[in-house]
This record gives C-alpha cells, sequence and structure tokens, in this order.
C-alpha cells in the first residue's frame, strides 16, 4: 500500500534529476517567445518571500500532469544589488544547484529553483536602479531561467526608500537603460511588471518605453502607485484594453489585478484582450486556482476538495499542507514523506470514509458499516403551571443612618528645650 502511495505521489510531482547547467538557447524575443512557452494564459505572479520554489509547484500540483508545464510562474523579487554582491543572498534565495551558487558557469547537479523537469516555464524578477548590478545579477541566472523580469511596480516603502519598483516612474531614462541594457547583452529576454499611470495617455506611452528599451512583452498591474493597503481598491481592466487596442498586434500583455476566483481568470482574458492573466494574492487564498473545474472533481475524488450544502467549497487546508510539506521532504530533503494517519471524511452514505492523498485516487469505505449509534429513550417532562404565584409586597427599607466620626485631634508637643 505504501509503495502504491508513493509511486502516484511522483506522478503528482515529477523528481528532479541529476543534470548539467543547459546549453546555450537560441535567443527568441517578443511573440516568438511567447509562443516558445505555449502561449501560456495563466500565469503564477512575482511575490515578495511567496511565490518560491515550493509554492510554484505547490500551484503546478493541482493541476493534471500533462498541463504543469503550460503554468508559467515568476519567482520572488530579488534585489539586484544584494544578489551580485553577497553569496549568502544567493544562496538563500536561489538555488538552482546543489553546490555553492558562486558564478553563473557553475556546473552542478541541478536542484531546485529553475530545474528543467519541475519548475519551468520560469522568470526571475528582480528590483534595481543600477543597470549594471542588474545585468551582472541576470547573467547569474540566466542558465536557470527563460527570462529576466524587471519589476517596475512594487508601491511599498522600502521601494520608495531604495528608489525602485514603482518608484522608477519619474525616471523614463533609468528605465530605458535598466532594459536596454538586459536586451543587449543577455543570451535569454527582458520583460518588465509595470503599473498604470493616472491617465491612459501617461500609461500608454509608459508602456511604448518599455518595449522600444527591448521588452520582449510588459505585464501590467491596473492599479496606480498609490492604490495599496486600506486604499488598494479594483484594478482597473479598461486601461489594459486600451493598452491592448493602442499597442501593435503583435504585443504581448499579460493582466493582473481583481483575480479572487478561477471564474476571473477568464473574464479578465475577455474583458482586457490580454494574452495572458496574472494571479498573486488569489493564488495564496487558493493555490488551486489555475487547476478549475477539471482540478476540482479530481479533489472531490481524492477527498481534498470539499463542497458545501450550497454548493460552495474549496480546498481542505489540512490536505493542501501536505502536500506543501510532501514537496518539501521529497525535493528539499530528497526522502520520502513520513507516512501519515489518512484524512478522515463524513461520507453522504453513511460510511466512515478514510482518506489519504498519497493513496490511490478513489477513496475506500471502511468494509462493514458503522453500529447503528442507540438512541436515547425520549425525555419525560411536565408542563409548568402558567400562573405565576403571589408577588410578595416589598419591605419599606429606610437608608441606613450615616454616622459621621471625626477623627482624633492631633495635639503638638513642643520637644523640650535644654
Amino acid at each position: 500500500m505504501a509503495s502504491n502511495a508513493q509511486s502516484e505521489d511522483r506522478e503528482i510531482f515529477p523528481s528532479p534529476k541529476s543534470m548539467s547547467s543547459p546549453a546555450k538557447r537560441r535567443k527568441l524575443t517578443g511573440r516568438a517567445f511567447y509562443e516558445s512557452l505555449g502561449n501560456p494564459s495563466y500565469i503564477l505572479a512575482p511575490m515578495v518571500d511567496q511565490s518560491e520554489f515550493a509554492w510554484r509547484l505547490l500551484s503546478r500540483s493541482f493541476l493534471q500532469p500533462s498541463q504543469q508545464s503550460s503554468l508559467l510562474a515568476y519567482t520572488p523579487m530579488l534585489h539586484a544589488r544584494l544578489y551580485k554582491e553577497t553569496q549568502s543572498y544567493r544562496d538563500h534565495h536561489f538555488q538552482p544547484v546543489r553546490t555553492s551558487f558562486t558564478s553563473p558557469s557553475t556546473q552542478s547537479e541541478a536542484y531546485l529553483d529553475g530545474n528543467p523537469i519541475n519548475d519551468r516555464p520560469l522568470i526571475v524578477q528582480f528590483c534595481a536602479n543600477d543597470p549594471d548590478d542588474l545585468l551582472q545579477a541576470a547573467k547569474h541566472v540566466a542558465p536557470y531561467c527563460d527570462a529576466v523580469d524587471l519589476n517596475l511596480g512594487c508601491p511599498q516603502g522600502i521601494a520608495r526608500k531604495g528608489h525602485y519598483g514603482s518608484f522608477l516612474q519619474e525616471s523614463p531614462n533609468l528605465i530605458h537603460s535598466l532594459v536596454s541594457t538586459l536586451a543587449n547583452n543577455l543570451d535569454i529576454p527582458v520583460t518588465a511588471k509595470m503599473r498604470v499611470l493616472d491617465t491612459r495617455e501617461d500609461t500608454l506611452r509608459y508602456a511604448r518605453l518599455l518595449l522600444d528599451a527591448g521588452a520582449s512583452w510588459i505585464a501590467v498591474h491596473g492599479r496606480r502607485r498609490e492604490q495599496k493597503g486600506h486604499e488598494t481598491g479594483l484594478a482597473d481592466w479598461t486601461i489594459i484594453r486600451y493598452l491592448r487596442e493602442n499597442l501593435p498586434k503583435e504585443t504581448v500583455i499579460l493582466a493582473n489585478g481583481n483575480i479572487l476566483g478561477h471564474e476571473d481568470l477568464d473574464q479578465c482574458l475577455q474583458k482586457t484582450g490580454a494574452d495572458g492573466v496574472m494571479s498573486a494574492e488569489g493564488n495564496l487564498c487558493d493555490p488551486g486556482i489555475f487547476a478549475g473545474e477539471e482540478g476540482r472533481r479530481e479533489g472531490e475524488k481524492r477527498g481534498e476538495y470539499w463542497v458545501g450544502k450550497d454548493g460552495k467549497g474549496g480546498w481542505r487546508m489540512d490536505a493542501v499542507l501536505r502536500r506543501y510539506l510532501d514537496i518539501l521532504y521529497r525535493f528539499v530533503l530528497g526522502k520520502d514523506p513520513p507516512l501519515r494517519t489518512p484524512l478522515f471524511v463524513p461520507s453522504k452514505t453513511g460510511y466512515n470514509v478514510q482518506l489519504d492523498t498519497s493513496s490511490p485516487r478513489e477513496p475506500t469505505p471502511t468494509t462493514t458499516p458503522p453500529p447503528p449509534i442507540p438512541q436515547p429513550a425520549p425525555h419525560q417532562y411536565t408542563i409548568p403551571s402558567q400562573q405565576r404565584p403571589p408577588r410578595q409586597p416589598r419591605r419599606p427599607t429606610t437608608p441606613p443612618q450615616k454616622t459621621q466620626t471625626k477623627p482624633p485631634r492631633h495635639t503638638y508637643h513642643s520637644p523640650p528645650t535644654s
């Protein structure tokens, strides 16, 4: 039983293989590059400290094995200067090989990030305000990803302090230099993720600047820089639609914003005309958001997807956590997950069904039905009388007399004189 469970898991989570760094590829850009990735419609957005290797694999695991490579994923935002200068930062945030990642030419066994077996297609995102820092950092990751992305959308205070992300909007020459430096010196394409500006016209000029600098595509977040925290509000899909109608048809546009459920994905594509749609917070709330109805039906069979009487439901957190831990055990630690107690689900037929996500997909009911529950004897009680006893008259009460006691008078004694 355990061996069957493990073999079944390996179909859901493909195992890594020992490989050296990939050979140099012919560089494609623009629409040709997008088509080489399989025209991905769904994209796992870059999320700081969230869209790491295990989470990317978890999100792909809800898709059928043949569809997992159709999901394009971004890494969390990496700081280009820190990545260029600090060995510990590289080892902690991007681990494409098992040995210490010291130089772009490192040859070693493929490990986690960018593994061609289970973590592609992948785009590595950097924030930067210096073209040389960005180029040197990008050269480190170029052999292990499909493209490098420039973050122009981060609205947080730390981005203001460090002068990167959306706070580069007032520096168009610097933005052009950052993108063009990568486009002219990297063997892989460069992309950019931006936010909309105050007007459609300004946003269109901003998008043209990125494309003219050499960006193969643009990912557009439909919120302005000021829309964050309590003032997040809704993303404006009409501006993304405006870009679609005013940029050349061969331009690849990815839309971002307002994605809370699977139904929002296709609705966004229809309303904006974008080639693909990203999900960030929606993916954090529902890692199976890209799976759709087919994935949910599969989850119901395995007991991982719960449906209430009103027809609404979601993925069970205990089952999702087991998937995530299995990924850590199998790929990070390199060993099989421990045997766990099967998930318990009350079935509709009255049988106790025990489900294990690592066992064959069909739930197996217990061999014998549960014993009947003894019914308690009906409770005997008497109806209380509706008549109240006569109310007793209240006794008049007089407030207690306050007695004022004076404190003892202080007698002062003068000290004796000599």
